[in-house]
């Protein structure tokens, strides 16, 4: 997730996790890349990214520090 971002898609892609998550009752963490203090997350989160040849885009799913899916792999 980032509160920084301009771009109208991630925006709305992350307000859309939250509902569904909040919907479901799925208990979550929202960490915001774009703050200096989760720079080790972010690391992590390009870290693992790239080693799957997927591109850095938000929002990404986690449980805990397994990859789930990206926006897209949520509403499949």
């Amino acid at each position: 997730m980032t509160n920084i971002s301009t771009n109208k898609v991630t925006i709305g892609n992350q307000r859309q996790v939250k509902h569904i998550l909040n919907s479901n009752k799925i208990d979550h963490v929202d960490i915001d890349i774009s703050e200096a203090d989760n720079s080790e997350e972010k690391l992590f989160l390009q870290r693992t990214l790239a080693s799957m040849h997927k591109p850095m885009s938000l929002p990404q799913i986690f449980h805990d520090d397994q990859y789930c899916c990206d926006f897209d792999g949520l509403l499949l």
